[in-house]
């Protein structure tokens, strides 16, 4: 982050898997993992409580049930700039 500028921001996530998936713009993620059980954590940057389970692969050629998650948000307290009157850039 920039303690200047609020909006600039990253997020760096280390893995000690390489079992993952980052979900597209509509919240969807499916992870390309062989079959067997796993535990399924869900991250966010402000998630407002961690999101845990235990889940299972079928074998290839097998269908598995979709899981789907609601999950709760903290606010985003960040300052939003507007663009400039051009269009571009940040004032």
């Amino acid at each position: 982050g920039c303690n200047i500028h609020d909006w600039m921001l990253a997020y760096l996530i280390v893995l000690p898997t390489p079992w993952f998936a980052k979900s597209d713009a509509t919240g969807h993620a499916a992870p390309d993992a062989p079959a067997g059980s796993y535990r399924l954590e869900i991250w966010h940057p402000r998630l407002a409580a961690p999101v845990t389970r235990e889940v299972s692969l079928p074998a290839t050629g097998d269908t598995a049930s979709p899981l789907a998650f609601t999950l709760a948000l903290k606010p985003d307290r960040r300052i939003r700039r507007a663009p400039d009157a051009k269009g571009g850039g940040y004032k």
